[in-house]
């Protein structure tokens, strides 16, 4: 995650295709003008590339710098006059760049191609800088190594072996070289050969910008020893950012929550105006405090979470084999509050509103102030406090927080505040009182017990930490579990909720609404465990809170260890992004460890969210009866770009490779996938993102710090948290407990105790 708001040069020549006119020059010359005679001969091959700017096959291949707009640095897909976030295309223009982890497929028209993996004709190369800028070569990206290359019926397909870098451009160059199922070299399209012939030149207008930028990028990879001649399409893209709401958004709380240790007026300095519209109280948040403690056996009995959420019918019978676990007696359960920020609605718009940003576009207000608008703006900037000089630097940028500008004319300069790098900070709906769950061991002295941020799967919910938790209790350990969103107590009522309906989460109608409630889980952790640092603070500038019934089980927690981190599967899918962002630095020690966690547990995790759903056994099935099985390929392009921002496939490699790290794995496991063939999506594409060397019956030795375990079939999906109604995976289960115990109580795993549950 690139630090801070990044305001990078935007692309000048951006411009929709539908505003490509008729492939004309400034001075009328149609196109038609006989080329030069290598690319006549291109022409008249008999699979060309599918690039039409013009008439009613148009089409540009993505991605492609053509479909982003100049102004506010999005992705600009048309969408037929369908601009609701339920269209995917729409919802694609809320990102800014392509994605990093896609497959690139290039469409051709004619005779096609055979299945196969071909060793040449794709060029890829990193830019320094964009194509408006001073671009050169930072790298040459290698068939084999970086990409893949795969020809199918009629596309090329750039399979990706590791993901493109964020916030970075790149330019791709298709050649001759490649050749059709006829064994016939492949051509280009007229379109294509208009822009990059020498015998007309587009002097004005958009077809004039585009044009330069296709003769740049064919400059360029003529300097890396690539022939023009041999080039039958090339492009230039973007990528898009990775984690920066979560970053700057950390970094916001930060600067609030020293105000507020410092007795200012905390988060709520930081979030005003726009960035408040409910006008939400923010003078508690992220405090938390316990409302009643008990007996592990008796506060099972009574919950009603647990006979609602986890149990059911069985609930009575669950409760009598956890109540009879011997570790069972010497854990005090504690019920409380934490008060977190609420970003997304939970009115009638619940499900089809975004993150909404809380501040205006640095995009767009660097476009404004090189327009003729720009004293306004300018005067507006000062007004605030703003130096319009200095709006590179994070001081300046957070001032932006609930800043509204108005153009010339009186309207918001940024009227529909959609989250970018450029505005990332998003606004405060609510202050939620978010129900927590803490598991401490009885008796144990003040200060005695590192502390785990559990977090629950999908459809799931805090309270399944009662199947667990005793043992981890019983080994010195305390737990803290709060609900996902739309889980749980946090449901927001008996049809709005993902214990009922998995798509109230996973919103399959409102991608960006999707990816914003995994943006929100990820806010929520690295809230709860900013609250246990504030709790820390208030204890130890008050001890006598230490004997209070609100405080007395945290005071137990040894908050001088760091807080460790374990998820299950969709708790770990976020916990991912969680922990990278939380570990991120603000290049200040007081902050950061306010946020950051000394390990992180992943159990039945996985990376890539859209193709990995989609392939699970358990949930794809359903995903792709809801979106029809023609749309599948683009629903999964469109809902991975979006994702793509928060996706572990992205942030795994954020986080520190000398962070203690503990991946397990089940054979088979059928709600998330080992791999899924030719993407990054599956617990292991995760795993060795993370650098890791997986532990399994043919290598039983484990690293220590950095651990990735394969266990054997007979465990299932769910074995790490209780073992099956039958038993028939306890051997499994008590193996994947030991070690997690073993790792979380001193961030090291000492070895396997039961070889024979390993893969």
């Amino acid at each position: 995650m690139n630090k801070y708001f990044k305001l990078t040069a935007l692309c000048s020549a951006m411009l929709l295709v539908t505003a490509c006119g008729d492939e004309k020059s400034s001075t009328g010359t149609d196109s038609s003008n006989q080329f030069e005679s290598y690319i006549n001969d291109s022409l008249a091959q008999s699979t060309k590339v599918d690039f039409t700017l013009q008439g009613k096959d148009q089409n540009v291949p993505l991605p492609t710098f053509i479909l982003m707009n100049k102004v506010d640095g999005t992705l600009e897909i048309p969408t037929g006059g369908d601009d609701a976030l339920s269209n995917p295309k729409a919802a694609l223009s809320q990102m800014d760049g392509w994605s990093t982890s896609q497959p690139i497929s290039i469409p051709f028209k004619g005779v096609g191609f055979n299945s196969a993996v071909l060793n040449s004709g794709v060029a890829i190369i990193e830019l320094t800088d964009s194509l408006t800028g001073s671009p050169k070569v930072k790298a040459v990206l290698t068939q084999g190594t970086d990409f893949q290359i795969v020809t199918q019926a009629n596309s090329v397909n750039i399979i990706p072996t590791k993901p493109l870098d964020e916030k970075s451009n790149y330019i791709i160059a298709l050649t001759n070289q490649i050749t059709d199922k006829d064994g016939d070299p492949v051509g280009m399209s007229s379109s294509y050969a208009a822009l990059k012939t020498n015998t007309n030149t587009f002097e004005t207008g958009d077809l004039s910008s585009l044009q330069q930028v296709i003769k740049g990028v064919e400059g360029i990879f003529s300097q890396a020893g690539i022939d023009p001649k041999s080039i039958v399409y090339s492009t230039w893209f973007t990528t898009q950012s990775i984690g920066d709401t979560l970053y700057a958004t950390k970094a916001a709380v930060a600067q609030g929550l020293a105000s507020k240790l410092a007795g200012g007026d905390g988060i709520g300095a930081i979030w005003k105006g726009e960035a408040n519209p409910n006008d939400v109280d923010l003078s508690s948040a992220y405090t938390m405090s316990i409302a009643s403690s008990g007996d592990f056996a008796a506060m099972l009995d009574a919950d009603e979470n647990f006979t609602t959420y986890i149990g059911g019918e069985n609930s009575d019978a669950l409760k009598v084999a956890l109540n009879s676990q011997t570790s069972a007696a010497a854990v005090t359960v504690s019920k409380g509050i934490v008060n977190l920020p609420y970003f997304l609605e939970k009115g009638d718009n619940w499900n089809k509103t975004p993150f909404e940003s809380g501040m205006p576009s640095l995009a767009i207000i660097k476009h404004a102030l090189e327009g003729a608008d720009a004293s306004n703006i300018m005067q507006q900037l000062v007004e605030k406090g703003i130096d319009p000089s200095k709006l590179s630097d994070s001081s300046e940028q957070l001032k932006l927080i609930g800043l509204k500008l108005k153009d010339a004319a009186g309207n918001a300069l940024d009227s529909q505040r959609i989250i970018t790098q450029y505005s990332p900070v998003p606004k405060i709906k609510s202050l939620e009182k978010v129900p927590f769950i803490l598991f401490t061991p009885k008796g144990a002295s003040i200060g005695s017990t590192p502390i785990v941020v559990y977090q629950h799967g999908i459809t799931s919910a805090k309270e399944n930490a009662y199947a667990f938790a005793a043992n981890m209790v019983a080994s010195g350990i305390s737990v803290i579990a709060i609900d996902q969103p739309l889980h749980g107590e946090r449901s927001l009522d008996g049809t709005r909720s993902a214990n009922i309906d998995p798509t109230a989460y996973i919103n399959l109608s409102y991608l960006p609404v999707a990816r914003d409630n995994v943006r929100e889980s990820i806010l929520d952790i690295i809230g709860l465990r900013a609250a246990l640092s504030v709790t820390a603070k208030t204890l130890q500038a008050e001890p006598s809170l230490a004997a209070s019934p609100a405080f007395a089980e945290f005071a137990k927690v040894n908050f001088t260890q760091l807080p460790r981190f374990f998820g299950h599967s969709l708790g770990g899918i976020v916990g991912v992004s969680a922990v990278a962002a939380a570990n991120e630095t603000l290049g200040n020690a007081n902050a950061d460890q306010l946020f950051a966690f000394s390990s992180g547990a992943f159990a039945n995790a996985g990376s890539q969210i859209a193709p990995l759903l989609i392939n699970s056994q358990t949930f794809g099935p359903s995903i792709v009866s809801n979106v029809g099985a023609e749309n599948i390929a683009a629903f999964s392009f469109a809902a991975q770009t979006i994702l793509d921002t928060v996706d572990p496939v992205n942030t795994a490699s954020y986080i520190d490779p000398a962070l203690p790290v503990y991946v397990s794995e089940v054979d088979g496991d059928k709600v998330v996938p080992n791999k899924v063939a030719n993407t990054f999506a599956g617990t292991e594409p995760l795993a060795l993102a993370l650098g890791l060397t997986p532990t399994n019956a043919s290598n039983t030795v484990v690293d220590g710090a950095r651990n990735w375990v394969q266990f054997n079939s007979g465990a299932s999906h769910s074995t790490v948290i209780a073992p099956a109604s039958d038993y028939s995976d306890i051997t499994q289960h008590t193996e994947m407990q030991t070690e997690l115990i073993d790792f979380l109580t001193d961030n090291a795993l000492s070895g396997v105790s039961d070889a024979t549950t390993l893969k």
